[in-house]
């Protein structure tokens, strides 16, 4: 009997025991186990955006975690791409001449390119090594913020869209100014309705006020390029193109590019063509030249491009470069490659400036803050 007493206060003390360690540690895991679960009583999911990241160093953790909470609202995703080159000198069998095998590879990887005011990091921890950290967003103060920039750029709009039609520079400027903050204004709705609140859409009023842009440009300032490189041509009409500007007589033979969205595709009665006086001859003239050289093949190249309305030059741009690569035709493609990214890019940039303003560098909403 008295044993039996005995075991049985043994193993109520033992019972105990643990019982008081399952506390302590259900306490340690209450504080410590977000970094797990993704959650916090503290900071509840019906009023917060939450993120939890982890990384080598607390910036790691920090920065990963901010980036989950910008995953939240569907973020743009900005691809960077970097190309390698790698080349393999070899000889036959008979130790005679050399070659070069030439293999490029590309590689990718992705960022979400968040742009989130009031995100803050809240929770930091360090388990074995490594780092972990909370990011948090408040749906209400956040959705606050994003009504008052919502606002502002509606009187941003208002004033673009005032820009009187009789003056059809003006115009264009307004509405491609227009244009670009209804763009701005969806995104801020876009976040808004994530964050269960309500923003109005426009897309039939977008599509009305692209097609009026695009009947104006085809009619007032249309793009002709002349240029013996074909691809480097193709290349601008493309880039051009993508602008939301009208190129005529397209390199590739497919007729007019640069209708927006929404746009007519005829062109109206009496419209300019690129030799009238309100169109715009875009002029390309290059000297690309070869050598084989003791490294390799050295090439040698100049571009100069021009755009002209009427007596008055709209952009130019002057680009003289040489490179040094072990394959001929691949050299050709990399002087293709750069004279894109360092010509035609600032080209285009500044002709597009001229024609319909900077209008997505004016003040920013940002202005309206508090």
């Amino acid at each position: 009997m008295g044993a039996r007493r005995s075991s049985f206060l043994l193993a109520s003390s033992a019972w105990a025991v643990l019982a008081v360690l399952a506390g302590c540690t259900g306490a340690y895991r209450s504080q410590e186990e977000w970094f797990i679960s993704g959650a916090d009583d503290a900071f509840p999911s019906d009023r917060y955006v939450v993120g939890v990241g982890y990384g080598d160093t607390m910036k790691d953790a920090d920065d990963m975690a901010i980036g989950e909470v910008a995953k939240f609202f569907n973020t743009k995703v900005v691809t960077v791409t970097r190309t390698e080159e790698q080349y393999d000198q070899r000889t036959n069998s008979e130790g005679g001449a050399s070659r070069w095998d030439f293999d490029s590879r590309t590689f990718s990887r992705v960022r979400g390119e968040a742009d989130l005011e009031g995100v803050e990091v809240v929770r930091r921890t360090e388990v074995h090594g490594q780092h972990y950290s909370m990011a948090v967003l408040d749906r209400p103060k956040a959705a606050g913020a994003l009504r008052r920039s919502y606002a502002f750029l509606d009187l941003k709009l208002q004033e673009a869209l005032s820009a009187p039609a009789s003056d059809s520079d003006k115009r264009m400027r307004g509405l491609a100014r227009g244009l670009y903050l209804m763009e701005e204004r969806a995104k801020l709705g876009a976040r808004l309705r994530v964050l269960g609140f309500d923003a109005a859409l426009e897309p039939e009023k977008y599509r009305e006020l692209a097609a009026e842009l695009t009947d104006l440009l085809r009619t007032h300032a249309p793009i002709s390029i002349q240029s013996e490189w074909p691809e480097l041509a193709a290349l601008l009409a493309e880039d051009l193109d993508r602008r939301g500007l009208v190129v005529l007589e397209a390199p590739d033979g497919a007729g007019e590019r640069g209708a927006r969205e929404g746009a007519s595709s005829p062109a109206p009665a009496g419209g300019a063509d690129a030799g009238s006086e309100g169109g715009i001859i875009v002029k390309v003239s290059h000297t690309l030249t070869t050598q084989r050289g003791p490294d390799g093949y050295d090439l040698s190249y100049s571009v100069t491009l021009s755009a002209v309305r009427g007596g008055e030059t709209l952009a130019s741009k002057h680009l003289a470069e040489r490179l040094t690569h072990p394959n001929a035709d691949a050299g050709a493609k990399k002087v293709l490659y750069e004279v894109r990214d360092d010509a035609l890019a600032p080209f285009a940039d500044e002709l597009e400036r001229s024609i319909l303003g900077d209008y997505s560098h004016e003040e920013s909403e940002s202005s309206s803050s508090d």
